[in-house]
């Protein structure tokens, strides 16, 4: 497990990722490509997004301080299409 913590300037936490990375693989995906995530809503109502491809290319991300990535956000319906 490796953690990575994105910092405002304020001091207070924005982004901290925990999941399991490939060190070495991090170093080798392409940051053109986008991640990929999913339309949420949860039962109290809100509404949000949840990564579900392109974690290595997050923690690069980070690592090189890259502010942007490419996405693809499925719909919650097309999300559901996908689950196994």
């Amino acid at each position: 497990m490796v953690s990575r913590t994105v910092k405002n300037e304020d001091g207070t936490t924005s982004f901290t990722m925990g999941v399991a990375v490939d060190e070495e693989h991090v170093q080798k995906v392409d940051l053109s490509k986008p991640v990929v995530f999913v339309e949420r809503r949860y039962d109290d109502g809100a509404k949000g997004h949840m990564l579900i491809d392109g974690w290595h290319r997050v923690a690069k991300a980070l690592d090189n301080e890259v502010d942007e990535l490419p996405c693809v956000v499925l719909s919650v319906k097309e999300g559901r299409a996908c689950e196994i």
